[in-house]
């Protein structure tokens, strides 16, 4: 393909690209009120566990009358995005895919997949395991302060949204790890040696991603963050040797078939 060819590729692949996240916003738009109550059911759930709140749940609130259009808006694009992400992954991949060898794409095309899989994996253990221990924390939290200070909980809807969609990405961002790992060991930047050595500066990264990503103090919540970034860590390590070892024993083969010289060119 020459120059020109790739830039009406390229743009082919944006507007196809373009043409689905604007498709999936939409679509989440006609489904606004749906997708708000999905983000908000885990602070619910948080709320009915917590004793000593009202018991018709939370009261959301919002600062001035623009508010909740442009919340539903921003999630609905978020959303969007999303849900469009599959089809974004592969639409690069098929314009990265041309110029890469046969070996390459069957290389790739775990990543590609795991890409969107590890990113779900993240959202998914953050929704539905994060969460509601983060927030039932801070609600509890919160009454212990209210009731030596005569306060009671405003929940912003739009200060909400923020909070739970960053960490909804940071989650999912924080569990490409392997994938980032595997990387750089298919390519021969490390190997699982150097990852060995590594491992204890590791667990001290782990525990100062989960501060930062989990909305309390909680050491619980922290562990429950940490834990699985560590288990990947290692998973990921395992996959290095294997990995190292394949390298190895090609390497052992081209040696013997050159004779013993590794400065032979092969066959």
């Amino acid at each position: 393909m020459s120059f020109f060819d790739h830039l009406r590729e390229l743009r082919r692949r944006l507007w196809i690209s373009a043409v689905t996240f604007l498709g999936a916003t939409v679509v989440a738009i006609v489904f606004r009120d749906e997708v708000l109550s999905f983000i908000v059911e885990p602070l619910f759930r948080a709320w009915r566990e917590v004793p000593g709140l009202p018991a018709a749940g939370p009261s959301l609130h919002y600062a001035n009358p623009v508010d909740p259009m442009f919340t539903q808006l921003r999630l609905s694009i978020y959303a969007g995005l999303f849900v469009a992400s599959p089809m974004l992954i592969f639409q690069l991949w098929r314009f990265v895919a041309p110029g890469l060898y046969p070996r390459e794409k069957r290389h790739a095309w775990p990543l590609v997949i795991g890409t969107f899989v590890f990113f779900l994996g993240g959202g998914v253990f953050g929704y539905w395991v994060v969460f509601p221990l983060g927030f039932r924390f801070l609600l509890e939290y919160g009454l212990d302060v209210a009731a030596s200070v005569a306060m009671g909980p405003t929940i912003m809807v739009n200060q909400y949204v923020d909070l739970a969609v960053g960490m909804l990405f940071g989650f999912g961002l924080v569990f490409e790890l392997p994938l980032v790992i595997v990387f750089l060991a298919r390519i021969g930047l490390v190997d699982h040696r150097k990852l060995l050595r590594f491992a204890r500066y590791f667990v001290v990264i782990a525990f100062a991603l989960s501060a930062v990503l989990t909305p309390t103090p909680d050491p619980l919540n922290q562990a429950l963050m940490a834990g699985p970034l560590i288990v990947l860590y290692f998973l990921a390590t395992g996959v290095a040797f294997f990995i190292q070892r394949e390298r190895e024993d090609r390497l052992h083969r081209e040696d013997a078939e050159n004779g013993g010289d590794p400065r032979a060119p092969a066959g």
